[in-house]
């Protein structure tokens, strides 16, 4: 996978997409495990295990497990260290784990997963059937409700409101270290966690579980069963992909990259010959800019040129103008037509000014319509 710093735009909105679609593939696949291996668990409860199964932290786990980060490209070093840092973290035995220093996670372990499940459901044909038999034998073992607890943070405040407890997580920080107290109101007494940990979220969740321990033993506890007896208690089923039983749509294999054995500035390639195409992806303001950086003239500068209507109904005209120069100097003015978002008649007003700079032959532009814009002024 190429990470977005490393080479183009193009690259970037690929992978995006890519793990856009995983995202909602591998949302389905996780929801039909559980659905189908526990039919009689509860909905709130089949929603618990969804939210600790269906996070960027568990797709890390994996992508860590699967070793997905050995074939991460990147030009951050500082993204580089992050994930060696997690990675190792992770792998190191559980009484070796130092929580005070426990890293945080980097977002882009979990991308990885996704846009692999999204890559292989686009070649596959959008194939669901094939993206289960690949992803499910890696996501199943870290799919053992053993190793999956609630937030003991989350745990901590039912506990709480259940027995009529007061809670407060007080912090404070001290050369980018938190140090966070969970401190509980008990009968006649207070009940202290520590936690400390770079991380405000880490050091809170290690408060919380020092928390619950001191609780439990003073004879406090959850009253609901942990997921792990819940489910045991109901029986595991065979998993499997419900409610799917569409053709997958044929793929023209010539068009699929041959990527083994290629070197990153041959895997770039078909992106740097996609990149006029990207154009379209962009917004007029952006298109209005570079036009402007390339032309060696100054930024164009937009203003809120009348709104009107109710409050709740307001238009927004936006003017932009350019200063372009040649021969003599022109400055161009563009008024947009009125919009319910400022964002849209700014976007609108600098449509107008490529569509005039494009047919006065300032460069080559792409206009999202042919529409003539609202009025175009140039000015001496």
């Amino acid at each position: 996978m190429l990470q977005r710093k490393y080479v183009l735009i193009a690259v970037y909105a690929f992978e995006q997409r890519l793990e856009f679609l995983g995202d909602a593939a591998v949302d389905y696949l996780i929801m039909s495990y559980l659905y189908s291996s526990y039919p009689n668990i509860k909905p709130g409860q089949l929603t618990d295990l969804r939210m600790l199964t269906v996070n960027n932290d568990f797709f890390a786990h994996v992508a860590v497990r699967c070793s997905l980060h050995s074939y991460l490209i990147s030009a951050s070093s500082a993204l580089s260290e992050s994930i060696n840092k997690f990675v190792d973290f992770v792998r190191a035995p559980a009484s070796e784990r130092d929580l005070a220093h426990e890293p945080k996670c980097p977002k882009v372990l979990g991308d990885l997963v996704e846009s692999c499940a999204g890559a292989i459901l686009l070649d596959s044909g959008f194939d669901l059937n094939l993206v289960w038999e690949t992803m499910m034998p890696i996501l199943d073992p870290l799919m053992n409700l053993s190793s999956l607890k609630l937030n003991p943070v989350r745990t901590l405040r039912e506990l709480c409101q259940s027995h009529k407890f007061q809670l407060s997580f007080p912090a404070s920080k001290v050369e980018d270290v938190f140090s966070v107290q969970a401190k509980v109101n008990v009968p006649e007494t207070f009940l202290v966690g520590h936690g400390t940990n770079r991380n405000k979220k880490a050091a809170e969740r290690q408060a919380a579980e020092e928390a619950l321990k001191k609780l439990k033993d003073c004879g406090y506890s959850h009253m609901l069963k942990s997921l792990k007896k819940i489910a045991k208690s109901q029986g595991r089923q065979k998993p499997v992909l419900i409610g799917f039983d569409e053709n997958p749509v044929p793929v023209d294999g010539s068009k699929i990259l041959a990527l083994k054995n290629s070197s990153p500035n041959e895997m770039c390639e078909p992106f740097e010959r996609c990149n006029t195409d990207m154009q379209t992806f962009k917004s007029a303001k952006s298109r209005l800019f570079e036009l402007c950086s390339a032309q060696s003239w100054e930024c164009p500068s937009y203003i809120c040129y009348k709104d009107e209507g109710p409050s709740h109904m307001k238009l927004f005209t936006f003017k932009v103008s350019v200063q372009v120069l040649g021969a003599t100097s022109t400055t161009l003015e563009c008024f947009s037509e009125p919009k319910a978002k400022k964002k849209d008649a700014a976007d609108h007003a600098a449509e107008g000014a490529l569509w005039w700079l494009q047919h006065q032959g300032h460069g080559k532009v792409h206009t999202r319509s042919s529409e003539t814009p609202l009025s175009e002024v140039p000015a001496d």
